[in-house]
């Protein structure tokens, strides 16, 4: 038994503006820095300067909670949480902003003392830490035994220091031709952020970037979800010297960057950003890998991947052991957790995701949150009639190359304005998921598709997408493939939402659709296919100028199926 273990350990629990007085204290911070030093496992997230911050940021929304633990007069415990000021919510300092979350501690009965502490004061409460940091030290007393839920993660790393693989990786055939495609692009520059302006401009770019691909893979909107993100990683750049941020851009086009945190000797990945655009160029695995060589310059060690993403693992030159745990107070909801996990583990046995899961739940609860009973029966009747018995003709119609715009815009679009996307929501029973949605649009940005948008009061208005180049297409409506002619363009996927139709803005879309493609030297006709029972859409597009060019037709009789197409003016079958 080490000598501290035979001293009392006395337990203080502050909340609201008392843990606020106590972490400002000068002697506090002094016990607090020489506790942090003494713990190997700790990170910048149970720092003084990252946790004042964010205390500081989110105070609006969050009333600090903290746990100390002394023997004598050494500072031997330290918990540093927080609760929502509705009381829902029990988080580690940081919440979402902290990759590692765990507890600082030299006397090994601290932990159980804090989470029977916490327990008093949050019955019936959980709390989880995303990830518990390797080589962490946790055994939990007997009395927890059954309330905590380890799971173990790998945490990658990428040696940096030195990082001879990835001067390797950049010599292999694939990654040299990736970036000689890049460079034909413009000048290829990359750049560490310090200055403040610059790094608030890159934040403005960052987010829109960050938010699609965590919607499209999480159905989570950071930004948007949380207004306080944003002030608080300006206040941390500001007031801190944590950040290490870096930009790669063409010419002056952002195309990857990354906001990591200094964490002693290494930097961790925090949020990644790469432009739809340049995907196929893999402009983020390039901005990793010279982040990698600038951190060898730099003298830092390592650039911890941090836990989940599959995409990290392939970055890593070795792995250490994270967890993730789930500390349920009260015995009953312990219960509870325990079948819920059963149920997601039964799943991945069958290799079904967790996130597999997740968007099956949503999709579940988006259909019922649009069903009106009272229409039920006829949606039924009518979805049954058109599996059986259907007639569908898709109305094909050309703009020529060259024929004169007459339809003004009047309702101005944006085109390829990412942050728009994020303002989707769907407004009728038959539209996707927010996440099905922006994961459809991730793609077809990564494909070189242009979207154009209009957003009015936070909402997505009217979106519609431009193929500017394509000899292929599929057209659901009638389940039949396409060829068309060299060069040609494709305009489709409109939709307007009914609280903004009546405005012309699908007219508006198109007429901006057709000057952008007919400026791009070499491009053809443009073309575009609606159902000939839709009146009101074949009325605008006739009216921009464009003509009738063919029909594709699907005629449905019970088990039969024919398809088929016809040309203008053409009464037979092509």
């Amino acid at each position: 038994m080490t000598p501290t273990m035979t001293r009392p350990l006395r337990l203080q629990t502050h909340r609201g503006d008392a843990a606020l007085e106590l972490i400002e204290q000068t002697g506090f911070r002094h016990a607090w820095r020489s506790l942090h030093q003494a713990c190997p496992w700790s990170t910048a997230f149970q720092d003084a300067p990252f946790a004042g911050t964010w205390y500081r940021a989110y105070r609006a929304r969050f009333a600090p909670v903290v746990v100390a633990g002394w023997t004598d007069a050494t500072l031997t415990g330290l918990f540093l949480l927080a609760v929502s000021h509705d009381g829902t919510t029990l988080c580690h300092v940081g919440a979402q902003q902290a990759e590692y979350q765990v507890w600082l501690s030299t006397d090994e009965r601290f932990a159980g003392a804090a989470l029977d502490a916490l327990a008093a004061e949050f019955p019936g409460r959980r709390l989880q830490l995303l990830f518990v940091p390797p080589r962490a030290p946790f055994t939990p007393p007997d009395r927890w035994r059954t309330r905590c839920f380890r799971r173990p993660i790998p945490a990658p790393f990428l040696a940096t220091n030195p990082a001879d693989t990835v001067r390797e990786s950049m010599r292999k055939k694939a990654n040299k031709s990736k970036l000689n495609r890049l460079t034909r692009r413009g000048k290829l520059t990359f750049e560490r952020v310090d200055d403040g302006a610059a790094f608030a401009a890159l934040l403005d770019q960052i987010a829109p970037l960050f938010e699609l691909r965590q919607g499209a893979a999480h159905a989570a909107l950071p930004f948007r979800e949380d207004p306080l993100k944003k002030s608080f990683y300006l206040a941390l750049q500001r007031e801190t010297d944590l950040l290490h941020v870096t930009a790669l851009r063409v010419d002056d086009e952002l195309v990857a960057a990354h906001i990591g945190v200094r964490s002693r000797n290494t930097v961790l990945v925090g949020m990644p950003a790469q432009s739809p655009r340049y995907t196929r160029h893999s402009a983020g695995k390039l901005l990793f890998y010279e982040l990698a060589l600038l951190l060898e310059q730099e003298g830092v060690d390592a650039l911890d991947l941090t836990p989940g993403g599959e995409y990290k693992d392939r970055f890593a030159t070795h792995f250490e052991e994270a967890n993730t745990l789930t500390i349920v107070f009260s015995r009953a909801g312990a219960w509870r957790h325990r079948q819920q996990r059963r149920l997601i583990d039964a799943a991945k046995r069958h290799g079904v995701s967790t996130d597999a899961v997740k968007r099956a739940i949503r999709a579940v609860l988006h259909t019922v949150a649009h069903l009106r009973p009272a229409t039920l029966p006829l949606r039924v009747a009518r979805r049954l009639k058109r599996a059986a018995w259907d007639d569908v003709e898709l109305r094909i119609y050309r703009f020529p190359c060259g024929a004169p715009v007459t339809q003004l815009e009047t309702v101005p679009m944006a085109r390829d304005r990412f942050d728009d996307l994020i303002c989707y929501a769907p407004a009728e029973g038959w539209q996707p998921t927010a996440d099905a949605f922006l994961k459809s649009a991730t793609e077809r940005l990564e494909n070189g598709e242009h979207c154009y948008t209009r957003v009015e009061n936070g909402v997505l208005a009217h979106h519609g997408w431009l193929v500017d180049r394509t000899e292929n297409t599929f057209m659901d409506e009638v389940h039949q493939a396409w060829t068309l002619p060299r060069g040609a363009a494709v305009v489709y996927g409109f939709y307007t939402h009914p609280r903004f139709r009546g405005r012309g803005m699908y007219a508006s879309s198109l007429a901006r659709m057709i000057r952008d493609a007919t400026a791009i030297p070499g491009l053809g006709d443009i073309y575009i296919g609606v159902r000939a029972d839709n009146g009101s859409s074949r009325r605008v597009i006739e009216k921009l100028g464009f003509v009738y060019e063919r029909s594709f037709y699907e005629r449905r009789r019970f088990r039969s199926v024919r398809r088929w197409s016809t040309s203008a003016g053409d009464g037979s079958d092509a």
